[in-house]
């Protein structure tokens, strides 16, 4: 059984697998689709020109009723729901409104999120369609715009009104004189993003006539169930499911599941799980349908509650039934910044914020460019950068100094009015305003004025004199700048604004980079910016390049420039080399090391320990032990252990035992030592006994006389 950690890898290599054959079919253009399809791969359906396809769509964009857009590829929410056909929802462009009066229309559409529409009014009319705004409603309420709403022409007679809303909608109020003209109101669905996708399944039933049907951009509405156009999956026990990837990243606005037409044996759709993936096979959301009605819907309409999330893929399961639907949909468009049939291209960077339609063309241009795809610059000559979309004529005029509609054509240097034939004023310095000849430069002999006939007083610059030289200029400044030709000492710059470095000797320095001439006392650095440090010994002083103290460091410091203190452990407190701060006469107690900055542990004997390691050489004092004398020995007897093994040199405390002393002795060895003493008490004074005794009796046999020898008879 697959852990969630390797049915997630799985459905990442899915996905990555179906994006990669995806990619490398992109460019792919099929010369011969099947009926009712064209485009890259044969994937999109023929909504235009009554179904006549070719590999290059209708060019004519002539679309049946409900689609519209570019290739008709859009679904129309004004007439997708079976709203009953008016004049503004018929999609003919020449039945249109001719009463003056009217000048408010409501739009009724399926309920949905709004994303765009397009209006368009009589093209036989002198009717604006600038004129007309709008507002998004749910029922009575008005719907904000969360990603704010803009709109552009497409002809002089048809706009683009772009509206991404969070809630959903259920008529678009259009206001304004235009209303009067009005034709024709397309309101996106959006594409159908899922037809033809790869895709991949837990099983297959035996009955199925293919594997195409899920995404097969077929649906039966009656009749019986038809294996060839319709997805049901092989019988199970636990579970069966469906993965359908994206060749590229989407928006999904909403998904439309449709059930098998029939109910046979009551297997028809009900209580599955609908499951959503970004890129990296996050979830971003799941729908558990809940078996209502319990006998199936005839489609279920599933959206998308996150309208700013992209898809990667989307998954439908079913537990302990075999997943049977007749096809998907995912209605959503291409991810900001793509831009394609299949999403795949890469809308140009100079759209304004990267947006694009289908087709490529930019919605607009940052400011600066112009044409469909916004690669082309205004020219240098517009006002401001800006310039038309279509033509790259300048629409807020030329820059001074151009003419002609795109404003690519100067008046010579010189030369001004709309023939470029009249003399600037003879003291204008290089040029004047191409159109009244007033002086935009500077002016020449310390005149000033629109044409350069007034003359500058002293101390004074600027193009009308009213501005004060600098306080700091000892002499007078520039006329049109007001630059100063010398600074008073302590200041530098071009109109003696900034102080010169407080490092600087005598606080002069180069009027045109602040660059000392030379440092002043404790000093240094290339600007003379360094204070020499604190620590210098002497007068404070320091080298003027690279800072080294000249008369060495105070007591207690050390180093190149005598920033770093000695230990302060020195013997005798005596003060550290001055260039290395090691101590010349050794540590004082309970230090080591060459700058005295090593301390000993603070059991160490006598506070003496090892250079390298820091280990007691002289043993520890009463009470501890180890080679760093951290370990206590306080259950040995007078506190004294050995310093490697940590053994109890004069034997345990009362209460504990082991060589080391760390066990406690127990009670009933405590007794049985009781036991053993008696005993052993006892066994002395019996011996003792009768050792008395027999020295006793030894000494009574010496004293009894030996019977003399009875003679024989």
């Amino acid at each position: 059984m697959k852990g969630p950690l390797q049915i997630r890898h799985i459905k990442l290599i899915h996905w990555t697998i179906g994006l990669i054959i995806s990619m490398s079919l992109d460019s792919y253009q099929q010369e011969d689709c099947p009926d009712k399809f064209f485009g890259p791969e044969c994937r999109f359906k023929c909504n235009f020109c009554q179904q006549q396809c070719s590999p290059d769509g209708c060019g004519k964009n002539i679309c049946v009723r409900g689609y519209f857009g570019y290739l008709c590829q859009y679904r129309d929410l004004a007439t997708h729901w079976g709203a009953p056909i008016t004049i503004y929802n018929d999609g003919d462009v020449t039945t249109c409104q001719t009463n003056n009066s009217v000048t408010r229309a409501s739009i009724p559409m399926m309920i949905m999120r709004l994303s765009f529409f397009i209006v368009t009014i009589d093209s036989s009319s002198d009717a604006n369609i600038d004129d007309i705004t709008f507002e998004p409603f749910q029922g009575n309420s008005v719907q904000q715009c969360f990603s704010g709403n803009y709109s552009y022409k497409l002809t002089s007679f048809s706009k683009y009104f772009k509206c991404a809303t969070i809630n959903n909608v259920t008529s678009i109020l259009l206001s304004g004189k235009g209303v009067s003209r009005l034709c024709t109101v397309t309101i996106s669905g959006g594409r159908n993003l899922a037809i033809k996708q790869r895709y991949n399944y837990s099983s297959i039933s035996r009955n199925a006539e293919g594997d195409k049907g899920a995404v097969d951009g077929e649906i039966p509405l009656t009749g019986s169930f038809n294996p060839k156009t319709c997805f049901q999956a092989g019988e199970t026990s636990v579970f069966s499911n469906i993965y359908v990837f994206m060749n590229t990243l989407v928006f999904i606005d909403y998904l439309i599941v449709y059930n098998r037409p029939d109910v046979i044996n009551r297997v028809k759709l009900t209580g599955f799980q609908l499951t959503t993936y970004d890129q990296a096979n996050g979830v971003l959301f799941i729908f558990n349908e809940g078996s209502r009605p319990p006998e199936g819907a005839a489609n279920y309409t599933i959206f998308n509650p996150w309208p700013t999330n992209y898809f990667a893929m989307f998954k439908l399961a079913q537990s302990y039934k075999e997943l049977q639907f007749c096809e998907v949909e995912a209605w959503g468009d291409c991810a900001s910044g793509d831009y394609g049939l299949d999403c795949t291209k890469k809308c140009s960077l100079k759209c304004k914020d990267t947006y694009c339609e289908v087709s490529g063309k930019c919605v607009d241009c940052l400011v600066g460019f112009w044409a469909v795809d916004c690669t082309e610059a205004c020219s240098s000559g517009c006002a401001g950068k800006v310039c038309n979309q279509e033509d790259g004529n300048c629409t807020q005029g030329c820059e001074a100094g151009f003419y002609s509609p795109n404003c690519t054509q100067a008046c010579p240097v010189g030369k001004y009015s709309f023939d470029c034939k009249e003399n600037c004023p003879e003291n204008c310095v290089d040029d004047c305003s191409p159109d009244e000849g007033q002086c935009h430069g500077r002016c020449s002999n310390e005149y000033f004025g629109d044409s350069c006939e007034k003359k500058c007083p002293s101390g004074m610059y600027g193009l009308d004199c009213s501005s004060t030289c600098s306080a700091h200029c000892p002499l007078n400044c520039t006329r049109d700048e007001g630059l100063c030709l010398m600074c008073e000492t302590g200041y530098y710059g071009q109109k003696c604004e900034y102080i010169c470095n407080e490092g600087c000797l005598d606080n002069k320095c180069h009027q045109g980079n602040g660059s000392c001439y030379a440092c002043g006392p404790k000093y240094f650095s290339s600007d003379c910016s360094q204070a020499c440090s604190k620590s210098c010994g002497g007068s404070g002083e320091c080298d003027v390049i690279d800072g080294q103290c000249l008369s060495g460091c105070m007591d207690g410091y050390h180093g190149f420039y005598c920033t770093e203190a000695c230990s302060g452990h020195c013997k005798g407190k005596m003060t550290c080399n001055v260039q290395d701060g090691k101590c010349p006469d050794g540590c004082e107690k309970g230090f080591v090391g060459a700058e005295c900055d090593i301390e000993c542990p603070k059991n160490c004997q006598n506070g003496m320990c090892d250079l390298l390691n820091a280990s007691c050489t002289n043993g520890c004092i009463p009470g501890y032990g180890d080679m760093n004398c951290t370990t206590n020995c306080t259950n040995c007897m007078e506190e004294l252990c050995e310093q490697v093994s940590l053994n109890c040199i004069n034997g345990c405390k009362k209460g504990f035992i082991g060589d080391d002393c760390m066990s406690a002795a127990s009670t009933n060895n405590n007794e049985a030592e009781a036991n053993s003493s008696s005993t052993s008490i006892i066994v002395i004074c019996i011996a003792l006994f009768i050792l008395i005794t027999l020295a006793l009796a030894f000494l009574l046999r010496k004293k009894t006389p030996v019977p003399a020898t009875i003679p024989v008879e």
